[in-house]
């Protein structure tokens, strides 16, 4: 039989069972925390607990994917919600982007992906070792962060006396503590809660 190029493109079983493992898992740690079971995790993806060590050598390297993918989501999400403003008219004003900014991280940990919440959630939780390993990552998505920050600071739309990195990692730490407190069958939605957090730390950080 020849191959067809669709074939080739087609997952394998054992991918298809992967992502299966991994969409569990982000979904587990979303709800549990890093304290979520295997044994859960396992059932939530349909197969046996000790299957999961045929795909992840252990624990640390299922949760460290998590963080990964995480971060690279909401990452993704941030930077398409800033580049879809390329073009407007108000493609260079660097408040306008930053809000974007704020908007597009908030909905991805409360609401879009189930990944991005897990990396939120657990970021904190994880072993020294883990927390060392994920660093890289986090470094290329503050790097992002900074270019904004410090273009809307060059432009005067921020405080003169604002000291950057705080101001970066005290917004995240508003951002990311959604996820610990959010409940989508109270009266907020994801969308009032990402236009709260936009209004209140741009209160802060702008004149």
């Amino acid at each position: 039989m020849v191959e067809t190029s669709s074939d080739t493109k087609r997952p394998t079983k054992s991918a298809r069972t992967r992502k299966r493992i991994l969409d569990a898992a982000a979904a587990e740690f979303r709800q549990a925390g890093y304290n979520a079971r295997l044994v859960d995790i396992a059932e939530r993806a349909g197969i046996q607990a000790g299957s999961l060590y045929y795909h992840f050598a252990s624990r640390e390297e299922l949760v460290a994917e998590i963080l990964q993918l995480g971060l690279a989501t909401a990452f993704a999400q941030v930077r398409q919600a800033v580049e879809e403003l390329d073009g407007s008219d108000i493609e260079s004003d660097p408040r306008r982007r930053l809000e974007t900014a704020i908007r597009a991280h908030t909905m991805a940990v409360l609401e879009q992906s189930d990944y991005a919440s897990a990396q939120a959630k657990i970021v904190g939780q994880v072993p020294p070792d883990i927390a060392k390993a994920h660093k890289a990552d986090q470094r290329s998505y503050g790097a992002y962060w900074n270019d904004l920050l410090e273009t809307a600071a060059t432009a005067g739309v921020l405080r003169a006396d604002l000291d950057l990195f705080a101001a970066r990692m005290l917004a995240f730490g508003a951002m990311n503590w959604t996820t610990e407190w959010f409940d989508p069958s109270r009266r907020l939605s994801a969308d009032q809660i990402a236009d709260t957090a936009v209004m209140m730390i741009m209160s802060g950080l702008a004149k």
